[in-house]
């Protein structure tokens, strides 16, 4: 009898030490699992991934930790995606604006150029204007001068580039005019004399 007291002594020994020695780690293993799933819960996953590694290192096999870690891989990973496609979507947002900006800015420059260049153009025709004004005014001039002189001939040739220029010049027509009347005057003339 005193072995059998002595062995279930012994029994009760090693049942509370092994108690005893797993309690702390049971409680560990709770705390890490507990504080993973705080972590998972505020979407902290690195901290849940850290925890759960922390109590499986206490009991691999635990389908608790298993979990966790499974789960907080995968809401890990689909975070990382979605935060891959947010970054992505600005940078094609960032992309889209600044082809936006300088489309803008070609729209402006070619319209200014537009401008430029229809400014410049005016300017030249007004230029061309003056110059053909000023080369009429000047044949013109000559024209009279030789018709003053008596040189009807030239007023009248003169008096055609003129016209050439400027085909609804009367001052041209009114030269040519009097030209050819005071030409026939003076054929009249010296017929007579």
């Amino acid at each position: 009898m005193k072995i059998l007291i002595g062995a279930l002594v012994l029994v009760g020994a090693g049942y509370i030490a092994v108690k005893i020695t797993a309690g702390p780690d049971h409680q560990q293993f709770d705390a890490y699992l507990q504080a993973g799933q705080t972590c998972f819960d505020t979407h902290n996953f690195a901290c849940a991934l850290d925890n759960a590694g922390l109590a499986l290192k206490q009991d691999r096999n635990e389908p608790r930790a298993l979990s966790l870690l499974q789960r907080a891989q995968a809401a890990q990973e689909r975070q990382q995606q979605k935060l891959e496609a947010e970054q992505k979507q600005q940078q094609l947002k960032i992309q889209a604006d600044e082809a936006a900006r300088q489309d803008n800015a070609q729209r402006e420059q070619a319209a200014l150029d537009r401008q430029r260049q229809e400014a410049a153009d005016r300017q030249i025709r007004e230029q061309q204007l003056q110059q053909a004004s000023r080369a009429v005014n000047a044949s013109l001039q000559q024209a009279q001068n030789a018709l003053n002189a008596g040189e009807y001939q030239s007023a009248i040739a003169v008096a055609k580039v003129v016209l050439g220029m400027d085909s609804n010049n009367a001052r041209a027509r009114s030269i040519i005019r009097q030209a050819e009347q005071q030409l026939k005057e003076a054929l009249n003339r010296t017929r007579i004399e």
